[in-house]
């Protein structure tokens, strides 16, 4: 009902305007039924987020807006809407001033989770290559080579080689999401990005204590 709303389907003839209100109404509804886009668009009008549906709407009411988004966001991810996990994992990666504190270990859970995903994704592509479809049961595909997803896979290195805002550093696996990027942006043609990622995995493999040291200390 929102789409047919915003399509003018119950607008005057020749008439842009619509009434956003009810279409909002109906979008509540349909998240209250559990319906997934519903959910994910709801939770991206009141985060503030780019969308298709309701482009232009804003809240009047801005209490709990940011708790009221990121939970409809967190029962998104829940329902399998995979770009819910990377929203969620950038809110707790760097906070939101006066309503989210920084909490990288979460974030680091959400930004494994949509990586897990992605890559799944390009893996039964691979595999799949007579229908040339990935799997669509737990996710929606973006369209966007896996390998491009190497920025996401740096950030997530780096906050297991800076550690804080509770999250334990894990320069091992720093190392290895650092080449892991380095990999991915070897094979979209960044050979310069590659190699500084190359350089960072070395810095965080340094980092590891030295198991004859953990062993005298």
């Amino acid at each position: 009902m929102c789409k047919y709303y915003q399509v003018g389907r119950f607008s005057e003839l020749g008439s842009e305007d619509f009434d956003e209100e009810s279409a909002l109404y109906h979008l509540e509804l349909a998240a209250e039924l559990c319906v997934k886009e519903a959910i994910f668009t709801l939770a991206k009008i009141y985060l503030d987020l780019p969308r298709d549906l309701l482009s232009h709407y804003r809240l009047t009411d801005q209490a709990h807006r940011v708790t009221k988004g990121l939970n409809l966001m967190i029962r998104a991810s829940e329902l399998h809407e995979t770009e819910a996990n990377l929203y969620i994992a950038q809110f707790f990666d760097h906070g939101i001033e006066g309503s989210l504190e920084k909490d990288w270990k979460q974030a680091a859970e959400y930004y494994e989770n949509y990586i897990r995903i992605r890559e799944n994704e390009s893996n039964n592509l691979d595999e799949d290559s007579g229908t040339n479809e990935p799997d669509q049961i737990h996710s929606t595909d973006n369209g966007i080579p896996f390998h491009d997803h190497h920025e996401t896979v740096a950030r997530l290195a780096t906050l297991y080689k800076t550690g804080g805002h509770n999250l334990v550093c894990n320069y091992q696996k720093a190392g290895d999401l650092f080449n892991k990027a380095a990999e991915m942006a070897t094979a979209a043609m960044k050979g310069r990005l590659a190699n500084k990622y190359y350089m960072s995995a070395e810095e965080a493999y340094a980092l590891e204590p030295d198991d004859e040291e953990g062993e005298g200390n």
